[in-house]
Parts: C-alpha cells; structure tokens; sequence
C-alpha cells in the first residue's frame, strides 16, 4: 500500500466514523434468527451522501468487488457526483465505491470497489426460480436475520413496483439493496423496499442477472 493509499484510508475512516456508527446503532437489535450470512455471501453497508442502506457482493477478486444495490441509496450522487459512495463490509474495511451502472426505473445499481480488504470475501449463488407461496425468506443487515415468507406469485403490491418477488417481512430504514435468500441460501433478490405494513418487494435474481449483461459486466 502507497503512502498515498495509506493517507485516503485514513481520511475515509475519519470521515465516515461517525455516519457508520450512526447506521450501527440504527440495525442494532433489529432482526432475530441466524447471527451470519449464508455460507458464502456477503453483504456491505453503503453510504452515500444522507442515505445509506445495503449491498449484495455478486463477485469477487483479490483487490475488486462487485455489488448489486437498490438504485434509490445513491441517490445523493445521482444528484451530485462529487457525493461519495462508501462501501463498508463485514470485516471492518470500508473503500470507496464507483458506480458503474444504473437503472433508476427498476430500482438497481452496481457498485465496484478497489482496494484490498482484510478478509476474503465471498459472493451470493443465485437462484432464479420463483419461490412457492409461503415459503421462508431471510434477509441479512449487518448479520442479523429478518426473516418473512413469501406471498403468492400473483400478489401485486402497489406503491413498490411491479414484477417484483412480493413476502411479508419488517423492513426497516437502512435496509434497502440487501439481499433477499431462500430457504436454501440461494441469493433469490435484492430488497427493494417495504410497504409499512409488513410486506416488502425484491427485484428477482434472474431480472438482476439481465441487468449485469447490459452492464457489460461479470456477476456470479
């Protein structure tokens, strides 16, 4: 690492200390259930500007990192670039985040990160068949479960969006981008939002997988 890289990370760590711990205290209890991730996803806490919310690692090397999020959470750099995005993952390491893709119609975008983080970290496996009415559902924020069942395939929230995997879950502030699994670990979503009345709606995995091909760029 250049002294140069060394002094950035430095400055980032100053200057977001407060808001992060801000977004700690926020998800603090929230959530009850498994205290870790599916075996090998990974999630991240963005900030960005006043907002923040989550993100899903859909790949992984050594020095890069890719992250599906809720378009909305950057919404302070869509409005102004020079706003930050900050991308903070379980291990304590926060980078800056670039993003290199938006679709603000269905709620998405992909973050890439560069830096070397402390501890390897994994990416979410896909699954893209559409869950049975009923079935569990888990959504991770900081390690802490938030964990619903899912709605019939015909349910239509209105005010979340359409063509989206609609479940009954407490959604939180905070929450938004944060992968949505199923009973088998398989990454099936990213959370878009809730409903304030217990229900919330995910962008499907196999919607998100279109989105990286018109990206242009790998996922899982």
């Amino acid at each position: 690492m250049t002294d140069r890289t060394k002094l950035r990370a430095v400055f980032l760590s100053a200057a977001t200390a407060v808001v992060l711990a801000a977004v700690v205290l926020v998800c603090a209890g929230c959530g009850k259930g498994k205290d870790k991730l599916p075996p090998g996803a990974s999630e991240s806490t963005i900030v960005c500007g006043s907002l923040y919310g989550q993100g899903t690692v859909l790949s992984a090397d050594e020095t890069s990192t890719l992250i599906a999020t809720a378009a909305h959470v950057l919404e302070d750099h869509t409005r102004d670039s020079r706003e930050k995005i900050l991308v903070s993952f379980a291990d304590g390491t926060t980078l800056f985040g670039e993003m290199i893709y938006m679709d603000q119609e269905r709620d998405i975008a992909f973050l890439k990160t560069e830096g070397v983080r402390s501890e390897k970290v994994g990416a979410a496996r896909m699954e893209k068949m559409y869950p049975q009415s009923a079935a569990p559902v888990h959504c991770y924020v900081q390690g802490e479960e938030h964990a619903g069942s899912f709605l019939s395939p015909d349910t239509e929230i209105r005010g979340l969006g359409s063509s989206l995997y609609y479940f009954l879950c407490d959604v939180r502030d905070g929450m938004s981008g944060c992968g949505v699994y199923d009973e088998r670990d398989g990454y099936i979503g990213m959370l878009i939002g809730g409903d304030g009345e217990g229900r919330a709606g995910a962008l499907p995995a196999s919607e998100i997988e279109e989105h990286l091909r018109s990206a242009g760029v790998t996922g899982p």
